[in-house]
């Protein structure tokens, strides 16, 4: 975070806004409630995701970083252990009286 405090004081008093963007691109969801809060408390006026569309890939880390504007919260959420828990994959078995056994699928058209 060393090389971020000279920029926020570069812009400082002037109508330029920093946002510094989130490295490393692939990491555990909840790794990115540690540098966010601290971005902020620097005095960046938020974070950017460069390049999201080779962020998708795993949706587990998106369903963290779009959260990453909630400021007042951030600190919370790293403190009580969330991050990892925000996407989650369920078997669905059924789906009305429909059955999700690819067995059953249709595929002929």
């Amino acid at each position: 975070m060393n090389e971020v405090r000279p920029l926020v004081e570069l812009v400082e008093d002037t109508p330029v806004k920093l946002y510094p963007d989130l490295y490393p691109r692939r990491q555990p969801p909840a790794a990115s409630l540690y540098p966010a809060p601290t971005l902020y408390e620097l005095g960046c006026d938020g974070i950017t995701l460069w390049d999201t569309y080779s962020r998708v890939y795993r949706i587990s880390e998106w369903a963290m970083m779009k959260r990453l504007g909630h400021r007042e919260q951030l600190k919370a959420w790293r403190e009580s252990g969330r991050g990892n828990d925000y996407f989650r994959v369920l078997d669905c078995n059924w789906i009305g009286d429909r059955s999700g056994d690819p067995r059953y699928f249709q595929t002929n058209g």
